[in-house]
């Protein structure tokens, strides 16, 4: 949420709560008969009052529909040719980065994910590395891993593979899953 729609909300939800306060303690007898009507009758005669109401309606609405916003759909990179079109989901991408460094000597677990648009992918790698691995040459490796198994298996240029070493681990320490 923006910080104007906090500031909206937050402005809405206090002129609902000064209303409501009111509303109670109206019946109550909190306030008297004659300065409730004078203040309506003050009310009634000032046409500026009217804005009053017309702004906590715009209010209520802008804050009813705060949050609402399509959801940026991901489906994937389409391929368009003339019998149809193939669309390639980021779930692949991910799999065929996943493939590309399986096997790759020093990664000891690794998180993928992927931003791609009509360029290409970009790999964005959260890695676990052994302690006793060259990382730069590690970089190296996994960044052709994937790009050459990427853009053979898919056919989609990768735009950047970008390797992030969270920690490095004894070779022996047994890790499934770095989330």
């Amino acid at each position: 949420m923006k910080i104007g729609e906090r500031i909206l909300l937050t402005i809405f939800t206090l002129v609902v709560i000064v209303a409501s306060v009111f509303a109670i303690l109206l019946p109550l007898g909190v306030f008297s008969v004659d300065s409730v009507q004078s203040a309506v009758y003050e009310y009634v005669n000032n046409p500026i009052y009217g804005l009053i109401p017309l702004l906590i309606i715009i209010m209520g609405f802008a804050v009813m529909f705060t949050g609402v916003k399509k959801k940026k759909v991901r489906l994937g990179i389409i391929h368009a040719n003339e019998l149809g079109n193939l669309v390639i989901s980021p779930k692949t991408f991910e799999s065929a980065g996943y493939s590309a460094i399986k096997d790759i000597k020093g990664i000891k677990d690794a998180v993928i994910e992927i931003d791609f648009d009509e360029n290409g992918v970009e790999y964005h790698i959260d890695a676990l590395v052994v302690s006793d691995v060259n990382i730069p040459e590690l970089t190296k490796e996994v960044q052709n891993a994937i790009k050459n198994h990427v853009e053979t298996a898919i056919g989609i240029p990768v735009k950047s593979v970008n390797l992030h070493v969270k920690d490095m681990v004894a070779p022996q320490t047994s890790i499934t899953h770095l989330r």
